[in-house]
């Protein structure tokens, strides 16, 4: 059997689909167990129109995050594999069954396959890996193919698009103190306690794409928790792997859209004051002290043009990161 986690916050635009895209699955021996996060709109109405399914779980908790929430599924899980299914994402018919035999064909601990990113009408591939491609990786290769690349990559940043075996994940939970990241220690935690993992360039995931991210919110506050969310996550991820630490090519290049999201949402004077504010806090110097050697000020040319004053913003914006560099 496979076990479906889905958890579900104020989806209840996408939410059917997703759920119907499980129902109508080729392969029968699924279970789904949708834990409603404290949902304020209809979410947790429609979860429960699906309960005549005794395939189908559902269980209410307070609003605590997606991490929680994810958690609380895996303490009901049955199956002998789990899959990940955010709420407004859903999945190919043919998704399970695909990774049934390759489960059956191959006996592999995780499967990771890819997926299609999907804006209103407009369906687009994700990019392929980069550590291997419709193969098999033994936990002998690990060290050299996955360890020592896996801050260059993201091909092990989401759990959504795998399947990992019950027994392997049976006592790892996601950090719930971590909100962004959080995804790839669990990916890696996984890997350190399994003995092989099949990449395969199948696309059999949907994910939507619209919704406000931290790539492209406004709330700089938001942003910048989630800047030093994922220093945490990466710390944490650098200590898990052997002799790897190369985190700072995930530090700077999170930096660095940190640093676009406050040019694209604002003016050149806004600009100015929240640099001075962010760019003196203690969290983040402490990271830049690690990631220095690798920031080249030239990146800041590959940021926003589309606003009139951004040659004099990008001026400053240099000077700003050149005098944290040479303290």
């Amino acid at each position: 059997m496979i076990s479906i986690i889905v958890p579900v916050f104020n989806s209840e635009k996408y939410l059917k689909k997703c759920i119907e895209s499980v129902k109508n699955q080729e392969f029968k021996d699924w279970e789904l167990i949708l834990i409603d996060d404290g949902s304020t709109d209809d979410s947790f109405r429609i979860c429960k129109e699906y309960t005549s399914d005794p395939r189908i779980k559902v269980k209410h908790i307070d609003n605590n995050g997606v991490s929680n929430a994810r958690n609380e599924g895996l303490k009901l899980v049955s199956g002998d594999y789990v899959f990940f299914l955010d709420s407004d994402d859903y999945i190919d018919k043919n998704c399970l069954n695909w990774c049934a035999k390759i489960i059956n064909q191959y006996k592999v601990d995780i499967v990771k396959f890819n997926y299609y990113k999907k804006l209103k009408n407009i369906k687009l591939k994700n990019n392929q890996y980069t550590i291997a491609t419709n193969r098999i990786i033994k936990k002998a290769e690990y060290k050299e193919l996955i360890y020592k690349n896996a801050f260059k990559t993201d091909d092990l940043c989401n759990v959504c698009g795998a399947i990992f075996s019950s027994k392997v994940i049976s006592n790892i939970f996601f950090d719930t103190t971590i909100k962004l990241g959080e995804d790839f220690l669990f990916f890696i935690e996984a890997l350190k306690k399994s003995n092989s993992i099949f990449f395969a360039d199948e696309y059999l995931y949907y994910y939507i794409v619209g919704h406000e991210s931290a790539t492209r919110s406004s709330n700089i506050e938001k942003n910048y928790n989630l800047l030093i969310n994922s220093f945490k996550a990466n710390r944490k991820i650098e200590n898990l792997l052997e002799n790897n630490n190369e985190r700072y090519y995930k530090s700077y290049r999170n930096f660095m859209i940190f640093i676009n999201s406050i040019v694209s949402f604002n003016n050149y004077n806004d600009c100015k004051k929240i640099f001075k504010l962010y760019l003196t806090k203690k969290e983040l110097i402490e990271e830049i002290e690690y990631i220095r050697k690798f920031i080249d000020v030239k990146d800041v040319d590959n940021l926003s043009k589309y606003k009139f004053y951004f040659w004099k913003l990008k001026l400053y914006l240099k000077r700003k990161i050149k005098n944290l560099l040479n303290k």
